[in-house]
Formats: structure tokens, C-alpha cells, sequence
């Protein structure tokens, strides 16, 4: 059983992620996707290296997928 299909909030914790690729934003957007199709929430909890939020912002992740800074603004925001 998945995250998404148990749980009607699922962070993913980046807040200490040095790197991603392409494989992670793509991964990213389908849990995303998937989540929206159940009526669940997914975030990105962030507060991580530099590199890693611009790769969010420049892939368009944080257009689609919500994200905070700390784990209890990413649990706590319904």
C-alpha cells in the first residue's frame, strides 16, 4: 500500500538533499499527480541546499507541488 493511497497528507523531506535529477522531479510530479487523483495532499518539506530549490524552481516543481520550510508547516497546512 502507498503513502498517498494510506495517508491524506504526505510530506517528502528534502531538507537535506545536497542533489536531485531529473528521475527525482519526475518522480516527484507523479506521486504529486497521484495524490491529487485520491484527494490527498503531497508536500515538499524544504529548507535544503541551494541547489536543490533551484532546480525546483527552475522545473516548474514548485508551480504544482506544494512545499514549507519546516515539517510542522508542511503537516500542518490542510
Amino acid at each position: 500500500m502507498s503513502l498517498v493511497t494510506a495517508d491524506r497528507v504526505v510530506v517528502a523531506d528534502f531538507s537535506e538533499a545536497l542533489f536531485v535529477d531529473s528521475s527525482i522531479v519526475t518522480l516527484l510530479l507523479d506521486v504529486n499527480r497521484q495524490a491529487l487523483e485520491r484527494g490527498k495532499t503531497f508536500r515538499l518539506q524544504l529548507g535544503t541546499a541551494a541547489i536543490v530549490r533551484r532546480v525546483f524552481e527552475i522545473t516548474g516543481v514548485f508551480d504544482v507541488i506544494e512545499h514549507a520550510p519546516t515539517r510542522e508547516e508542511a503537516l500542518g497546512r490542510q
